[in-house]
């Protein structure tokens, strides 16, 4: 969805000055990955600036918790829809393993229901 709404120059330009003005961060864009089937839990906020020196699970967690799902609800997160982060990978491995040619990172996320 970012990707469709902004053009690559743009998108270049705004990770080149988060990048500039946060040295220590990285411009994360994170959506679920097929928000059509259940529109409810999705995030409203899409942009994410992340610290390279926390853990995925950290990550993780505050999505989880922005989310508000119940106990039997799973969530999975994939880079670049394909890829399954370990939870104890640090965010500068990340980025600079699977960051994009516009200089973000992207995480998509779908859930599942568990135990029933």
């Amino acid at each position: 969805m970012f990707k469709r709404e902004n053009s690559f120059d743009k998108r270049l330009l705004k990770s080149k000055k988060l990048y500039e003005k946060f040295p220590n961060y990285c411009p994360v864009i994170c959506e679920k990955l097929f928000p059509e089937y259940d529109p409810d839990k999705t995030l409203v906020k899409t942009k994410y600036l992340v610290s390279l020196d926390i853990p995925f699970s950290e990550f993780i967690y505050k999505i989880r918790q922005q989310l508000t799902l119940s106990k039997n609800t799973a969530l999975f997160f994939f880079i670049n829809n394909s890829i399954m982060p370990p939870l104890n990978s640090l965010f500068s491995n990340l980025y600079d393993s699977y960051k994009e040619n516009d200089g973000f990172l992207y995480i998509t996320y779908t859930t599942e229901n568990v135990f029933g």
